[in-house]
């Protein structure tokens, strides 16, 4: 659209030849009751752009705009150039203003200035609606595609989401949560803290670092944070346990078990490859013979299927090849068939009911591990003294009411990282905002079904959520009129909206 800039004034003129713009009729209502629309045009073969020339319904009659004191001016005329203003689009059309701007001058003072619009944001090149669409849009959107479709700088987008930013840090209210979930996330090189409402799977805080003190202050600028939260979630990170005795000392700590899985996937991969060379040497001594040729098909096969150890026993058993390998492998090597119990034995611990059961079960799964001379099992005993070690917030899990995990919280984490990978690098500042407001929801509606129809009840948990919850409840159609009415304090981005928002760009 700077084009137009750079081109001579558009002849309005009916009787003269239109060679780069051809006229629209009827003209479109523009809607902005202090312009009056001359004419609208638009380029020729450009169906998708409309160009309105425009200007003040009646002079300006405020007070100068310099001294802010008199109403004695008078007009020098128009600028000898039009302002063009970018204006919010009509469906696929993209719309464009070019404002005949008048000139005033003081008498009293003796001050020029410009004929001011409250439709259109000072020393700017869009209308203040479009600017108010551009902060919702930047929350949601990459700053390149919205600069593209707007027509105004990439620099220009990431500063009105730096304005909404402080608009919404200023009414932002967080209430702790009961299960608080941490966790850290590599972004931007650096390791940043992420705190989440674990039942709610609300993002609430995300930090410039994951530094004891940092990870402490965001924990206690969490209102009623000592009285509320009673479950906190981690990894193995020791740091996060002296943070939490530090602030939140009578809270219960539990250790995701998914972590303690993955590990334990980790050791046995590690002990499979040394057990696979180990076997693959002994066999390859053995004599030529049909013994010899068996062992090395066995292991052969084991080689092709380097996931056989880390199936679970019903995924194990959806195909036949594997659950019969599985067993020929076992049968033919005490060594592997070790392995396997191992796998097994410390899965069995998560399968118990109560914390007596899990802990009988450790008990079992360590006696299993040979001893620390065996240099095959190193890996085991690395994992074990591990357990050993974490083994207070492990078992905390298989407490009553205590059976949460940081699924949620990884959850969020992988979002976070495809929204910075979607803005190629945000400044953190940036991606904070974007995750935490994001689509301004921090809840989404419930819905209750009604014969065959989703009916959406109002009334359901909605107390709790208005307390709770973030800037706003989504973009839901149903809400918009109510949305108009009511300011909600809280939160942050929720992992269920997020999740739409990755899973639409695929």
């Amino acid at each position: 659209m700077e084009d137009i800039l750079r081109k001579p004034p558009i002849n309005f003129d009916d009787n003269a030849p239109s060679v780069q713009y051809e006229k629209v009729r009827p003209i479109p209502s523009l809607n902005l009751a202090e312009l009056t629309v001359l004419d609208c045009i638009r380029p020729i073969g450009d169906e998708l752009t409309l160009i309105f020339h425009c200007e003040a319904v009646k002079r300006y009659r405020g007070l100068c705009l310099a001294c802010g004191k008199s109403k004695n001016h008078y007009s020098l005329g128009f600028h000898n150039s039009d302002r063009l203003v970018h204006d919010i689009s009509m469906g696929l059309i993209h719309i464009d203003l070019m404002v005949k701007a008048r000139r005033y001058k003081c008498n009293d003072c003796g001050a020029s200035f410009t004929h001011p619009f409250e439709s259109i944001m000072e020393n700017q090149q869009f209308t203040k609606r479009l600017y108010e669409q551009i902060k919702v849009r930047a929350l949601r959107g990459t700053f390149s595609l919205i600069a593209d479709e707007y027509g105004i700088s990439i620099t220009t987008v990431a500063s009105i989401l730096a304005e909404h930013a402080k608009e919404l840090e200023a009414n932002r209210k967080v209430i702790a949560p009961r299960v608080l979930g941490i966790d850290e996330k590599h972004i931007v090189n650096e390791k940043r803290g992420v705190l989440v409402d674990v039942e709610r799977g609300i993002l609430l805080e995300m930090t410039p670092d994951n530094k004891t003190q940092t990870m402490q202050a965001a924990i206690e600028s969490l209102e009623r944070y000592s009285e509320n939260i009673k479950i906190v979630t981690i990894d193995m990170w020791a740091q996060y346990v002296g943070v939490i005795k530090e602030c939140l000392p009578n809270a219960v700590i539990v250790i995701d078990r998914f972590h303690v899985i993955q590990n334990l996937y980790k050791k046995i991969e590690a002990t499979r490859k040394a057990l696979f060379s180990h076997l693959k040497t002994s066999v390859n001594a053995l004599p030529d013979g049909e013994v010899k040729t068996h062992k090395l098909e066995l292991l052969t096969r084991l080689g092709k299927n380097v996931y056989l150890f880390k199936f679970g026993a019903k995924k194990l058993t959806e195909k036949q090849d594997r659950a019969s390998l599985m067993a020929e492998l076992c049968a033919e090597f005490s060594e592997l068939n070790l392995l396997r119990l191992l796998k097994e034995g410390a899965e069995r611990i998560y399968d118990a009911d109560t914390r007596e059961e899990a802990e009988k079960r450790y008990v079992e799964w360590v006696e299993l591990i040979p001893p620390a001379t065996d240099e095959l099992y190193k890996a085991m005993h690395t994992l074990n003294r591990s357990m050993e070690r974490w083994k207070p917030y492990i078992f905390s899990y298989f407490d009553e009411g205590c059976q949460f995990t940081n699924a949620a919280t990884e959850g969020v984490n992988s979002l976070i990282g495809h929204l910075n990978n979607e803005g190629r690098g945000y400044k953190f500042e940036t991606l904070r905002v974007k995750c935490l407001f994001h689509e301004n929801a921090a809840d989404k509606p419930r819905y209750m079904k009604r014969g065959n129809k989703k009916v959406y009840d109002f009334n359901k948990d909605r107390p709790i959520m208005l307390e709770q919850t973030g800037v706003g409840w989504g973009q839901q159609d149903l809400l918009d009129d109510l949305l108009n009415s009511v300011q909600v304090s809280g939160g942050g981005a929720v992992i269920s909206t997020l999740l739409e928002e990755f899973t639409s760009t695929l």
